[in-house]
C-alpha cells in the first residue's frame, strides 16, 4: 500500500537527503513530491493543490533547491493562476 507521510514531512526528507547525499531517500521523496506536483498539464486542470499542505511558493523553493524542474514548473503555474498573485 502506497501511503506516504504528509507532504511537509516528505519535503523535509527531500531537502535533507539531497543536501546530505542519501540517494535512496532522495529518490523516494522526489517521487512522492513529483506525483503531487506533477508538471503534466492533464493532471493540473481542475485540481486544487492547496489541500496537500505545501504551498506553491514552498514547492518552487524546494524544486529549485533540489533540482526538480517539474515541481518548479507546477509551482509557478499555481502561483500565476492564484488570485493573490
Amino acid at each position: 500500500i502506497y501511503n506516504p507521510p504528509p507532504l511537509p514531512h516528505i519535503a523535509s526528507l527531500l531537502r535533507a537527503s539531497h543536501l546530505l547525499r542519501v540517494p535512496s531517500f532522495e529518490a523516494y521523496a522526489r517521487k512522492v513530491v513529483q506525483d503531487v506536483w506533477s508538471e503534466d498539464l492533464d493532471s493540473i486542470r481542475g485540481k486544487d493543490i492547496r489541500t496537500h499542505g505545501l504551498s506553491a511558493t514552498e514547492a518552487v523553493v524546494l524544486g529549485r533547491l533540489c533540482g526538480v524542474k517539474g515541481v518548479v514548473k507546477r509551482g509557478m503555474y499555481e502561483l500565476v493562476k492564484s488570485e493573490t498573485f
